[in-house]
């Protein structure tokens, strides 16, 4: 690849749509072509009115309700994780989980990890 500029990091915003899916597929083949690694990034985006001690959620299991903020980040880590772990193979992947506006967290990790 003469004039290509090789890439190092892979930034895929995921929402675990069918379109994250293909985003996904998409960066693994160009980090192997690269050799690359793959981050992946949810961004969590909670109604403001829910506040962050409001307690809504009990998840199966559980005996006691937690805040719907831990719960949504939590069960997004737990799911990430298993994106990460399916799609995995040969191609290093982290993971990552952030909550606010999804156009700001996405732009300001990026900015953060140096991702062009």
């Amino acid at each position: 690849m003469q004039g290509a500029l090789p890439w190092k990091t892979i930034l895929v915003p995921y929402d675990f749509s069918d379109g994250a899916d293909h985003a996904a597929a998409i960066a693994l083949a160009e980090a192997r072509t690269h050799g690359a690694s793959v981050l992946l990034l949810h961004v969590v985006e909670l109604m403001p009115h829910f506040g962050p001690e409001t307690r809504l959620i009990l998840p199966e299991g559980a005996q006691t309700p937690i805040g719907i903020h831990h719960y949504a980040r939590s069960r997004a880590e737990a799911d990430l994780r298993q994106v990460a772990a399916r799609l995995a193979g040969d191609i290093a992947i982290e993971t990552f989980v952030r909550e606010g506006n999804p156009i700001e967290e996405i732009a300001d990790f990026a900015r953060q990890r140096n991702v062009d």
